[in-house]
């Protein structure tokens, strides 16, 4: 459980990037050597930290234990959603609900924006990863490969609810269908990390990977 006087969570910035490279790199530890492809998370920089906040909107959010950095989580919005990536803790940090309430933190920054979606993929090996978002209500919508590997991410959701405010009476229902025509509109661009898939090959219903445009392998088999 969460002790909300232990753990605050900010905006990072520029200047946090060289504890976010180091969270990066540690918190994937774990992972080197055992995961195919590797993480690109294992080389990262505070320089491409930098890069990804100036050049490709990414916005980072920093977990504190104690006053102490933690963990991180990263959000960047997409056409009709928000993708999020790059859940990481330090190992010696869990425990104590970090990683859900960054990700509690990530759904807060969409609904600020009125963001319905919240988007993300798995590593499809690593199934009890896969459990903690499902517990998060995030939900399984399709697989994509990787550097040549079938079905190697798994894609997971999140649909957001929102209160119907009563003070404007006439304007919820149109607004609610323009949400609805967005969400399903993002259907038809789903995005991997910086890969776009192609439209065509999409399903018809997160820390954060690497490579080239994936494509989804349910159609790679056709």
């Amino acid at each position: 459980m969460a002790d909300d006087n232990r753990v605050a969570i900010r905006t990072a910035g520029p200047d946090d990037a060289d504890v976010i490279a180091d969270i990066t790199r540690t918190a994937f530890g774990q992972f080197e050597g055992r995961v195919y492809p590797p993480f690109r998370a294992h080389a990262q920089t505070p320089a491409h930290v930098r890069w990804e906040m100036e050049a490709k909107g990414f916005v980072y959010g920093l977990a504190l234990v104690d006053g102490r950095p933690a963990g991180h989580v990263r959000w960047r919005l997409r056409p009709g959603y928000m993708h999020v990536s790059r859940l990481a803790v330090l190992p010696e940090c869990r425990g104590f609900g970090v990683g859900r309430r960054l990700m509690a933190w990530a759904e807060e920054e969409a609904r600020r924006r009125r963001v319905r979606v919240l988007r993300g993929e798995v590593r499809t090996a690593l199934t009890d990863v896969l459990k903690y978002y499902m517990d998060m209500g995030y939900r399984v919508i399709g697989y994509a490969s990787l550097h040549g590997v079938p079905r190697c991410l798994t894609l997971i959701e999140k649909r957001l609810s929102y209160r119907r405010q009563t003070a404007r009476p006439a304007r919820p229902e149109r607004e609610e269908r323009t949400d609805d025509a967005a969400a399903s509109a993002a259907e038809e661009a789903a995005w991997v990390d910086e890969a776009r898939i192609s439209p065509r090959l999409l399903h018809p219903a997160l820390a954060r990977l690497i490579g080239p445009p994936a494509q989804r392998s349910r159609r790679n088999r056709r």
